[in-house]
């Protein structure tokens, strides 16, 4: 059975960057595809504008209530939703924007299909806020929990392809997320200069779970996850384990 070490979560772009990377390396890669819930929660200011203005006008608040009456009426220059998204997109940097907003065009109406209306001229405010329970009771806030399902991929690589690869190191300059993968490769790599210097028993190599990377990183590998790549580097017929045994092969 191929080790694996997984890369991390994330998002479809991301994934296949890493996924090409890795693979032009030499390294076998699984990807799975997921669906994640995310539980959030949220204080949120609601309202008609007129009255939220009225409300919080001496308060914090209404520099977020205009900020977001002002991506509403960004509904003004378009006329799709499609139009309607690359516009936020364009001007907030901020996908999770468009949730909130998507949520306040139903509010108001403004959603026929793929068409989107005008903002009424005394439109719903809804936005959450982020804040202390206290702080929340004396803005008269609501609370409510939201729960957030979005699609991810995590990604694997194969140890046995990354142990004795020279070229994991270069794709850290661009990808550090597969930094793990080259740090693992190396714990693997240490037990072998271990077992070369005759330390063949395997309870002494598994108690060994720290490593230094320079003066400020340090891993601490459990029993388990040594066992892991030991097992890997079996796997690959570098080393044979027998009898509470381990040494090298060849």
């Amino acid at each position: 059975m191929v080790m694996k070490v997984k890369i991390g979560s994330f998002d479809e772009k991301s994934s296949s960057e890493i996924v090409k990377a890795l693979k032009s390396a030499g390294v076998g890669v699984e990807v799975r595809r997921y669906v994640e819930l995310m539980f959030f929660p949220m204080f949120f200011v609601e309202g008609r504008f007129s009255e939220l203005r009225n409300k919080y006008e001496e308060t914090e608040l209404i520099d977020e209530i205009r900020k977001w009456k002002g991506y509403l009426d960004l509904a003004k220059e378009v006329e799709t939703l499609e139009e309607f998204e690359k516009l936020v997109e364009e001007k907030t940097g901020e996908k999770w924007v468009l949730g909130i907003l998507y949520d306040m065009l139903e509010l108001n109406g403004m959603v026929d299909g793929n068409e989107v209306k005008d903002p009424p001229e005394d439109p719903i405010i809804r936005f959450p806020y982020e804040t202390d329970e206290d702080k929340a009771k004396k803005l008269d806030l609501k609370e409510r929990l939201v729960v957030i399902a979005d699609v991810f991929y995590d990604v694997f690589a194969d140890l046995e392809g990354a142990i004795f690869n020279e070229k994991i190191a270069k794709l850290c300059e661009k990808h550090d997320e597969i930094l793990g993968l080259l740090m693992i490769a190396e714990v693997a790599k240490r037990l072998l200069e271990k077992l070369a210097e005759g330390k063949t028993d395997i309870e002494e190599l598994l108690s060994g779970g720290k490593f230094e990377f320079g003066e400020k990183v340090e891993l601490r590998a459990t029993r388990e996850a040594l066992e892991a790549v030991l097992e890997c580097l079996e796997e690959v017929d570098v080393v044979k384990i027998k009898r509470g045994k381990v040494s090298l092969k060849g």
